[in-house]
């Protein structure tokens, strides 16, 4: 197998709560977040330490757990309260970094 140069996986967050959704606009903390998960990528929703479940995001992965956090008609939105995510360099890695993050549930 070719050795891949760079990196799959640019950045992450692990483990933060959800309520980081819930920082009015307009705050420093808030465009931070944004600015972290602001590209594509694969996200874990947890509840509590369990791994509940896992998407993707073929834009930003700020937007796809937004929609997770405050649409109370989303499928999860009761069911989650912390949740990891991890930026995709490359759009056709995104599959394969889902694949493996369900792969690896329990």
């Amino acid at each position: 197998m070719k050795h891949r140069k760079g990196k799959i996986v640019s950045e992450y967050a692990k483990m933060w709560p959800r309520e980081v959704f819930d920082i009015k606009r307009g705050n420093k903390l808030l465009e931070e977040i944004k600015d972290l998960l602001s590209s594509p990528g694969v996200y874990v929703l947890y509840r509590d330490d369990h791994p509940y479940y896992v998407g993707k995001a073929e834009t930003k992965l700020f937007n796809r757990i937004w929609q997770h956090a405050n649409r109370p008609k989303d499928r999860y939105y009761n069911f989650w309260n912390f949740f990891s995510a991890f930026a995709v360099t490359k759009k056709q890695f995104i599959d394969e970094v889902e694949g493996v993050l369900i792969a690896a549930m329990p």
